[in-house]
């Protein structure tokens, strides 16, 4: 059996070795974090980009209508 300091040493190092695991596991998670929220922004931009695509071909429609009716009512 080992005296108690050198299984509290033994321990020490244990844990030593683990938080360093640890803090090199947390370094990764954040950069993944990190693409992950990149990508998900890129995300919210294309689909804002869409909605906005979608009004202006809205606005675009309605214009024409609005030409349409004006153009009638110079012809009359």
């Amino acid at each position: 059996m080992q005296p108690t300091h050198e299984m509290v040493g033994d321990f020490s190092s244990q844990l030593t070795v683990l938080e360093h695991k640890v803090e090199n596991m947390d370094s990764e998670w954040k950069k993944e974090v990190a693409v992950v929220q990149s990508v998900l922004k890129g995300v919210a931009i294309s689909a804002e980009l869409v909605a906005l695509i979608q009004l202006v071909v809205l606005l675009e429609e309605h214009m024409r209508h609005v030409r349409t009716i004006l153009q009638l009512a110079d012809d009359e």
